[in-house]
């Protein structure tokens, strides 16, 4: 619902610069920043936007690890609650690098003076990157993988000679 506003937000703006957005892809901002008019409803909605969703995530997030902490911590043996562990730290991993790209991407369209190229550049790693890495995170953590990875990389004499 909050983000399905943007677009009506957009729509009540009729003056812009240019027509052509400096982006690889069409993001609100990047459309409130060719506007020739107020846009400070449009800015301070955005932020809003920004802050709920991604304030909403990691809160739940938190409160969803905590209670598994306080639930492993409490299993009797201590290969079970490091198998655990060890699950939950990929996870967070994945959940760090998705969350900490949107935020730099988010907050340096309102706050930074970066360069179009550097937030183009940004803004396609924060939509890449965290699908491009999840399986290389979970896939580290499973042996049978990691083993099949270690094969493949070590040198092995040649046996042809």
């Amino acid at each position: 619902m909050l983000v399905g506003m943007l677009p009506i937000l957009l729509k009540r703006l009729h003056l812009f610069q240019s027509v052509v957005i400096v982006h690889s892809y069409c993001e609100h901002m990047a459309v409130v920043k060719l506007a020739a008019e107020d846009v400070h409803v449009n800015n301070s909605f955005g932020l809003f936007v920004a802050f709920a969703i991604l304030g909403f995530d990691m809160t739940f997030v938190f409160i969803s690890y905590i209670l598994i902490f306080q639930t492993v911590s409490r299993l009797p043996q201590k290969e079970a609650r490091f198998k655990a562990f060890n699950t939950c730290t990929a996870h967070i991993i994945v959940f760090l690098e998705f969350y900490i790209l949107a935020f730099f991407s988010f907050f340096s369209h309102r706050f930074g003076h970066v360069s179009a190229y550097a937030h183009i550049l940004s803004s396609t790693i924060y939509l890449l990157v965290p699908p491009a890495l999840n399986p290389i995170v979970y896939g580290l953590k499973t042996t049978e993988i990691r083993m099949r990875v270690a094969h493949l990389f070590i040198i092995k004499p040649d046996t042809q000679k």
